[in-house]
């Protein structure tokens, strides 16, 4: 008979060298999570040397569709201690971020609703009237 991971697993098709590390069920929420790890010291063959990881990530950021997006939220980080500043824009009611550039000025927003744009969002950003600090 098989253990409760066991029979995740097998359910998902999961795979060596991957494994169901945990399975949590809230009787409250009715929420289950399953966590899916793999075992220490895989390695992983990386098929498509064309495109690279910023190929894929250029890939996928062209298929995305902004068009629902109607609450965003703007946060900046610090990405080193000399003071360089990335800024992350997200979408709330996804809770999903959409757009990470560098910076903390004005122009971050300009490259914002650029991106929303080309994105099938749309904006009613024209000017602000009053510096933003950020």
């Amino acid at each position: 008979m098989l253990n409760q991971k066991d029979l995740f697993a097998k359910a998902l098709m999961v795979e060596k060298p991957w494994f169901v590390h945990e399975i949590k069920f809230d009787q409250n929420t009715c929420k289950l999570e399953i966590w899916i790890d793999f075992e220490r010291g895989s390695t992983f063959n990386y098929e498509d040397k064309e495109l690279g990881i910023e190929g894929y990530t250029n890939k996928a950021r062209a298929e995305e569709d902004y068009f629902g997006v109607t609450i965003v939220g703007l946060d900046e980080t610090s990405v080193r201690k000399n003071h360089v500043y990335v800024s992350l824009f997200v979408d709330i009611e996804e809770k999903r971020t959409i757009f990470v550039t560098k910076g903390k000025d004005h122009t971050v927003i300009q490259a914002f609703v650029s991106d929303l744009v080309a994105h099938g969002g749309y904006s009613l950003y024209t000017s602000f009237p009053a510096k933003i600090k950020c």
